[in-house]
């Protein structure tokens, strides 16, 4: 799995106080540090459904594509599916 791309490990469906659909993505991350050795990482991004692929499922490693809102914040404007199947690791013996 390339280090820009994430697994997403959880989806949740809510909307907003406006009353706008949207998801909120659950995704994990790959990384290596130094100091901290190799594990990963989890965040959460909050998306709208015009920005989410309608079939996106927990399991996809997808990549995402940022924007700037009008308060100069990072937002995600895309959700991009590169595979559909769960990854796997093999484990060494």
């Amino acid at each position: 799995m390339d280090k820009d791309n994430f697994i997403v490990v959880g989806i949740e469906y809510r909307q907003s106080k406006q009353g706008k659909p949207y998801r909120m993505l659950h995704l994990s991350q790959a990384f290596s540090d130094a100091k901290y050795g190799v594990g990963s990482r989890t965040s959460v991004e909050y998306v709208s459904l015009q920005n989410c692929p309608e079939e996106l499922r927990v399991g996809n490693v997808v990549a995402l594509s940022y924007g700037r809102s009008f308060d100069g914040r990072a937002y995600v404007n895309g959700v991009r599916i590169i595979s559909a199947d769960v990854p796997t690791i093999d484990v060494k013996k």
